[in-house]
């Protein structure tokens, strides 16, 4: 619980607000831009809000959201009600754009999250020969105009393709340079996914920023590029600092295509766990001063791959969901490093 002097006048005092981590109501109290006290004490403030109850939460976030083809049902027909539709009509509504239209559009969606409590947000905004950089211009000045009530992330966004659009990488790259925050691509809209997602991670790792992809969006297992993203995102090193989105496609696949997806993800981890499970082993080593345990260790090193293989072919026969099947050996086998770290301080 914070708490701020009782009798120091505050800029506003909240009152009677209902949190979610707690039975009773408090007032909270706000000076500048900071909390400075949350708790029943009454205290002086320049203006008080009765919130009678009412729940306050942190702020909202929208993290996939497209500002610049927002608003736009009453300029598009659709009939089949399909993907390959909807990216068609839509690219045929981009090259009515203009950076006026773009900012009233966006705008709207913005003074609408931002009554609705919304305070961070992810948009993407498409770069490509239809738009230019009509979108990114128009959303770097939304950005600064917002910035009061809300973080508005920019993302470089290749949705017309890369491959099959040549001019979109350096338009790419031309983005990023007047500021945008991070570049990512669709893969699946494109003649050759591995080179568009190739290119997105050059940009990336060129620029030092985050990738995001809208990858795998189809009602069939027809590309599953999400393998080829978590390959280069390891190669890159950029773990941590690549998002994926839609992934319809991994609702498809048999139990052990499933189980393979979820191993390229947990598999990077097993360096670590390999570690921590040393660390103890040979620290005990040098104390004593014989092999015993770095055989020790080394048991210990096959016994987690042979959990690993075990868990697998459960999982690939269905006893086990996919992401159980992966990643409980790193859990199993990373709790038990901890313990044996924490019991070898105590020596």
């Amino acid at each position: 619980m914070y708490s701020a002097s009782v009798s120091e006048t505050v800029d506003l005092l909240l009152r009677g607000a209902r949190l979610p981590d707690r039975q009773s109501l408090a007032d909270i109290a706000i000076t500048g831009d900071r909390i400075v006290a949350v708790d029943p004490v009454a205290r002086p403030a320049q203006q008080t809000l009765e919130l009678g109850g009412r729940l306050v939460t942190p702020g909202l976030v929208e993290a996939h959201i497209h500002l610049d083809k927002a608003l736009l049902t009453d300029r598009v027909t659709v009939s089949a009600g399909t993907l390959d539709e909807a990216l068609r009509v839509t690219a045929q509504a981009k090259r009515t754009f203009t950076a006026e239209d773009i900012t009233s559009r966006a705008r709207q969606v913005l003074d609408l999250a931002v009554r609705a409590g919304t305070t961070a947000m992810r948009t993407y905004v498409e770069v490509d020969p239809i738009v230019g950089l009509m979108g990114m211009e128009a959303m770097l000045a939304l950005r600064q105009e917002y910035a009061p009530a809300l973080d508005l992330q920019l993302c470089a966004f290749a949705q017309e393709g890369i491959v099959k659009a040549p001019g979109t990488e350096g338009l790419l790259r031309r983005a990023l340079t007047m500021g945008a925050d991070l570049v990512g691509g669709c893969p699946y809209n494109d003649t050759d996914g591995v080179e568009h997602i190739r290119i997105v991670f050059g940009l990336a790792t060129a620029f030092g920023v985050d990738a995001d992809f809208h990858v795998d969006f189809a009602d069939e297992p027809e590309h599953l590029h999400v393998r080829e993203i978590a390959a280069q995102t390891v190669r890159a090193g950029w773990q941590g600092r690549v998002s994926v989105g839609h992934l319809t496609e991994l609702g498809i696949p048999s139990s052990k295509e499933q189980v393979s997806l979820q191993l390229q993800f947990a598999l990077p981890f097993a360096n670590v766990v390999v570690i921590l499970l040393g660390i103890p082993f040979a620290y005990r080593s040098l104390q004593k001063g014989n092999v015993q345990s770095i055989a020790y260790a080394c048991g210990a090193t096959f016994l987690y791959w042979g959990t690993v293989s075990v868990f697998q072919s459960y999982g690939e026969q269905g006893f086990f969901p996919a992401w159980v099947s992966a990643w409980t050996p790193n859990f199993i086998f990373g709790i038990m490093a901890v313990w044996l770290l924490q019991r070898t301080t105590k020596i």
